[in-house]
């Protein structure tokens, strides 16, 4: 894994609508060398729980907080 971006994702998932919710699933796109890249859900969680340890220092070089930049809203599956 080259890096991974996570996403604040507010949605319908539990047919709250109009209220939406940040269920946290899958919410998380790992980005590998070969180009291909997977969803999945949080690996700082997985890891956490694997190793009981909370510094990802050993892993992670940077962090960039993108904002705003990329805010958008998508209407999925005929909404």
């Amino acid at each position: 894994m080259v890096c991974f971006v996570e996403f604040v994702l507010l949605s319908d998932y539990c047919h709250t609508a109009p209220y939406y919710m940040n269920v946290e699933a899958y919410n998380f796109v790992a980005l590998y060398r070969d180009g291909s890249y997977e969803v999945m859900f949080n690996p700082l969680n997985n890891y956490r729980a694997k190793t009981y340890k909370t510094d990802f220092t050993g892993f992670i070089r940077s962090v960039s907080d993108r904002g705003s930049e990329f805010n958008a809203v998508y209407h999925l599956l005929g909404d």
